[in-house]
């Protein structure tokens, strides 16, 4: 995925009461984000148990993952919080 920070800006136009997390810009096809359903426009709150506050607590938790390790992520998606599983995968060299 392509990700960016969560100005609050950002947080007033999807209706999110703080300006943290993760937005996903872009979801890469055939990539782990997507198998596991993650849409462009949701905020990543939470991976793994792990609180998402800016973009590098997101990208420093993911690559302290093995690949292949079954993660839940918690996003903000239109309106409402929910929990989704994902695989995740080796980066691309």
């Amino acid at each position: 995925v392509s990700i960016q920070p969560v100005t609050s800006e950002i947080a007033d136009a999807i209706g999110h009461a703080r300006a943290e997390g993760a937005l996903i810009a872009e979801v890469v096809d055939n990539g782990p984000a997507k198998s596991g359903g993650l849409r462009r426009g949701d905020v990543i709150l939470q991976f793994d148990g792990q609180r998402i506050e800016t973009v590098r607590d997101l990208t420093r938790t993911v690559a302290d993952t093995d690949p292949g390790t079954r993660a839940r992520v918690l996003i903000y998606r239109r309106g409402e919080e929910q929990e989704i599983t994902i695989r995740t995968g080796r980066f691309p060299t």
